[in-house]
C-alpha cells in the first residue's frame, strides 16, 4: 500500500498555489467581461429606445503577501473577503500590499511617477522579502553584507553613494566602492 502521508508545508505551497491560479482564472475573465460591455448606449429596437445599464467598475485589485516567520512566501490577488476565509486554513499571516509603492513613494501605474498618494508598506512585496512589523515595510533581500537599510525609503543603501555620470557602474564588496561596467555602457 503506498504511503499516503502528506507533508504539511507542501500542502500549504499546493493550496497557494491553486488559490493563485483560480485568482488570474477570475480577475482574466473580469477583464475579458469589461471589455466586451464597455458600451452603454440608446439602442433603437423596433423603435422603442431601451438603455442598459453599464455594471459598475471592478474594483482595484488588492494584493496580499503571505508572511511566516516574518518572511514573505506567497504573495496573491485577492478580494479581502477572499483572504478573511482563505487565511483560517493557512499558516502565518496575510498583509495587504500595494504593488505601486517603492522606496517609501506610490507611483502612478500608467506614467511610473510618483503621484502623493500615501504609500503602502514602503515597498510592494515580494517572495523573500521579509516583512518589518516595527516599520510596517516589505524589506527586500540585503544585497551586500556592507549595506544599511534606510528606514524611511525600506530599501537597502551602499556605504557609497553610486556615481550620477551616466555610466554604468556595479557594487564591489571586496573595494567597497563602485565599480565602472563594460565600456559603451551608458544610460540615456
Amino acid at each position: 500500500m503506498p504511503n499516503t502521508k502528506i507533508d504539511r508545508k507542501k500542502l500549504y505551497i499546493l493550496l497557494g498555489t491553486l488559490a493563485i491560479i483560480i485568482v488570474i482564472i477570475v480577475v482574466a475573465w473580469q477583464t475579458n467581461t469589461k471589455s466586451t460591455n464597455k458600451v452603454n448606449s440608446s439602442v433603437p429596437v423596433s423603435g422603442i429606445i431601451t438603455s442598459r445599464p453599464t455594471p459598475p467598475p471592478a474594483p482595484d485589485p488588492t494584493y496580499f503577501a503571505q508572511v511566516i516567520d516574518g518572511k514573505v512566501t506567497n504573495v496573491i490577488v485577492a478580494t479581502p473577503e477572499f483572504i478573511v476565509d482563505f487565511s483560517k486554513g493557512t499558516p502565518g499571516e496575510w498583509i495587504q500590499s500595494d504593488p505601486n509603492t517603492r522606496g517609501g513613494l506610490h507611483y502612478n501605474a500608467n506614467t511610473n511617477q510618483p503621484d502623493g498618494k500615501p504609500a503602502l508598506r514602503k515597498n510592494s512585496a515580494g517572495v523573500g522579502y521579509t516583512y518589518n512589523k516595527e516599520l510596517d515595510a516589505f524589506i527586500p533581500p540585503k544585497s551586500f553584507e556592507s549595506w544599511k537599510l534606510n528606514q524611511e525609503t525600506g530599501l537597502w543603501e551602499a556605504p557609497v553613494a553610486q556615481p550620477t555620470d551616466g555610466k554604468i557602474y556595479q557594487w564591489d564588496e571586496q573595494t567597497q566602492s563602485w565599480v565602472e561596467g563594460p565600456a559603451g555602457m551608458e544610460l540615456k
